[in-house]
């Protein structure tokens, strides 16, 4: 974004400082800088009389010098620091805005690759062989509240139900997997 005259004028008068400067020095920077139409130019006048309010209106005389030098007023200089925050914290709350869009995608990405991977794992099958069961069914590590007592017949008829429900998965899985004619 390009700064307006009124802009370029109080840097200006922060860049002459101290040094300070006079209104005749201040046209001169504004037609190089192309601020306002060169002299001669049949808007000249026009846009040198609108300087001149600007430049009188931000500048003061310093009362200390027998020369005519003006410097930039304490209050605008705080102006234009001002004017540098804002810009700043617009560019600060843009990147901030692409931060949080960035977050947004990776917080829809962690989504889908969780919905998709539940949907694995309840279409998927599972085999359980018996070692596995009386792995569980015998570990002394996991606590128990009340009495589970299995005896061999029903932990056989639970071993039995497992390798029948795994021999049709295997089924299923072998039919899926031959081409059909």
């Amino acid at each position: 974004m390009e700064n307006s005259h009124f802009i370029k004028l109080l840097e200006y008068g922060e860049k002459v400082a101290l040094d300070g400067v006079n209104f005749e020095t201040v046209t001169d920077w504004a037609i190089q800088e192309e601020i306002i139409p060169g002299r001669g130019e049949t808007s000249h006048d026009d846009a040198r009389n609108f300087l001149r309010d600007q430049f009188f209106e931000c500048f003061e005389n310093s009362s200390g010098s027998t020369k005519n030098i003006w410097s930039l007023k304490t209050e605008y200089y705080f102006r234009l620091i001002e004017f540098r925050e804002l810009q700043e914290s617009r560019i600060a709350s843009k990147q901030a805005n692409r931060n949080s869009f960035i977050a947004i995608g990776i917080s829809i990405f962690a989504l889908v690759c969780t919905v998709l991977v539940s949907y694995m794992q309840l279409t998927g099958s599972v085999k359980i062989s018996p070692a596995q069961i009386k792995e569980v069914v015998n570990s002394n590590n996991l606590p128990v509240s009340g009495a589970v007592a299995i005896d061999s017949k029903q932990l056989q008829v639970l071993v039995d139900a497992i390798k029948s429900s795994n021999k049709a998965v295997e089924r299923g899985a072998q039919k899926t997997a031959r081409p059909s004619p």
